[in-house]
């Protein structure tokens, strides 16, 4: 099996700090990335995955686009990365978009604070368990 990974991209929410802590206390690879692409040249290099996006309220036009396509690509490309997205502000739209694209959670960053590490332990486990069934 590998090394389990946590990669948050788009850190424009502020979880970063708190996951690269979990991610120590756990062994696991631990990045922070802000472009998309860079995001997905790290993803294809490995699994088990879970991809945290933090899709921060100022983002518009173009950069909001380049979230969501990552998105896309990460889902149809890698479709056992667990993917998480963190929206900046309270957006129905954008958190449709994000469960329509593959997001396995959507969260605000005030739920962010009290859910997100028990959430990204529970996705690990599950990203192990099929990396182990899939060897």
């Amino acid at each position: 099996m590998r090394h389990p990974r946590l990669l948050v991209c788009r850190d424009e929410v502020g979880i970063g700090e708190r996951l690269r802590d979990l991610a120590r206390q756990r062994k696991w690879f631990f990045r922070s990335r802000r472009r998309p692409a860079a995001c997905l040249r790290l993803l294809r290099r490995g699994c088990p995955t879970v991809l945290v996006l933090g899709v921060g309220g100022r983002l518009i036009g173009r950069a909001l686009e380049d979230e969501f396509r990552l998105l896309e690509r990460v889902a149809w490309l890698l479709p056992d990365t667990m993917m998480i997205v963190v929206l900046g502000r309270e957006d129905p739209a954008l958190a449709a978009l994000a469960w329509d694209l593959g997001a396995r959670y959507v969260l605000t960053t005030a739920q962010a604070r009290d859910w997100l590490p028990d959430i990204v332990v529970g996705l690990m486990k599950a990203a192990m368990s099929c990396s182990m069934s899939g060897d």
